[in-house]
């Protein structure tokens, strides 16, 4: 990304977060990234995870979507992703645009202090 940002990663949900500050030159102020839950390495230098498509995106004018639904019903047929899976992205979207909607939980401005942290640090 082109804009300062600070990536979410949850141990228990199903999405990892991507929040941009107030650059112009964001490309979005939040792109949410429906995931399998992560799972850190043991020594804690790595964290993997599964992008299973579906996201919610919130733009720069405000305008909260969901997108990449066709993709992610393509892959649930063409990967066969298992149906917890499913219930867990589809659960997990759900619950992230109420969320983001609410600016509630992770999204309610506390990314915004973090990045005025990072920036005094550079």
């Amino acid at each position: 990304a082109t804009a300062d940002h600070v990536v979410l990663l949850p141990h228990d949900d199903w999405w990892v977060a991507t929040i941009y500050g107030t650059d112009p030159e964001r490309p979005m102020d939040v792109y949410v990234d429906m995931t399998t839950p992560c799972v850190w390495a043991d020594d804690e230098s790595t964290v993997t995870c599964v992008d299973l498509d579906l996201d919610v995106v919130q733009g720069v004018d405000g305008e909260i979507w969901i997108d990449d639904e066709d993709e992610f019903a393509e892959h649930q047929v063409a990967l066969g992703y298992p149906p917890e899976v499913v219930r867990g992205a589809e659960a997990s979207c759900a619950e992230v645009f109420s969320a983001l909607t609410a600016k509630a939980g992770a999204f309610d401005g506390v990314a915004m202090a973090w990045l005025a942290r990072l920036r005094a640090k550079l």
